[in-house]
């Protein structure tokens, strides 16, 4: 799916086709409420095409951040990602959305720089009008491949494990975000979901832990391991009586 900047005054936005599909109640679901850990999106047509404008002003994809040799993720970031993965699960799911509407990538995962937040884009029948491609839990891991690589040198050796010990348990086809990612130990609530054992990657040696190339390596190794399938992640979609009513408050 293209994804375009527009800046207009002091404002600067990310706008992606909205696309012809039928979009249901999600539309005016993120339009009319306040989600949280979701960047706000407006709707505009012209020339009868309609465009999603997320409003990025204030925001910095995660793809440009920490770009220099001696910029590295710390300890608090990390920490920041994992609360933004766990929130997003729960919010989409309280509002009855489809998780894999949001488009997750490094570049379309922003850093909020005033509330010191991460925050996702979610664009309403993305999934259906793409085909199912491109899930949240692939770009979950996309993410996190770019967290092992610019994980600080001084860090923790304990905390550097444990970040490899989740990046081995997102192999599993369909893992639960909210377990993964609660990295304060704290009993989350499950999803209805089976999560089958991980695949086992590659044995991660104490010396390899701050070589950029090695985790190249491992992370390279580890996908051809993982077999391509596409799994479904379904946010309560069959709850669209409830839906309605929470519409019918709204408007």
């Amino acid at each position: 799916m293209m994804m375009n900047t527009v800046k207009e005054n002091n404002k600067e936005y990310a706008v992606v086709p909205a696309g012809e599909g039928e979009k249901d109640f999600t539309e005016r679901m993120v339009m009319g409420n306040s989600i949280p850990w979701l960047i706000p999106l407006s709707v505009r047509e012209f020339n009868g095409e309609s465009s999603y404008y997320f409003d990025t002003t204030g925001r910095r994809p995660f793809s440009e951040m920490f770009q220099n040799e001696n910029d590295y993720l710390g300890k608090p970031e990390v920490e920041a990602i994992c609360e933004s993965i766990v929130g997003v699960a729960g919010a989409v799911r309280e509002y009855l959305l489809d998780i894999d509407d949001i488009k997750l990538s490094p570049e379309t995962y922003f850093f909020n720089t005033e509330t010191g937040r991460f925050e996702f884009m979610y664009i309403p029948g993305r999934k259906r009008e793409d085909g199912g491609a491109g899930d949240f839990r692939s770009g979950v891991r996309l993410v996190w491949e770019r967290v092992l690589k610019k994980c600080g040198r001084d860090a923790d050796r304990d905390f550097i494990m444990k970040l490899y010990d989740m990046y081995q348990k997102m192999s599993a086809d369909n893992f639960n975000p909210e377990s993964v990612f609660n990295i304060k130990e704290e009993k989350p609530e499950a999803f209805p979901e089976e999560v089958k054992a991980p695949v086992k990657i590659r044995e991660v040696k104490e010396e390899d832990l701050y070589d950029e190339k090695e985790i190249e390596k491992i992370i390279e190794e580890d996908e051809k391991k993982v077999p391509d399938k596409k799994k479904k992640y379904a946010m309560y979609g069959g709850l669209a009586a409830a839906a309605i009513v929470t519409l019918a408050v709204m408007v």
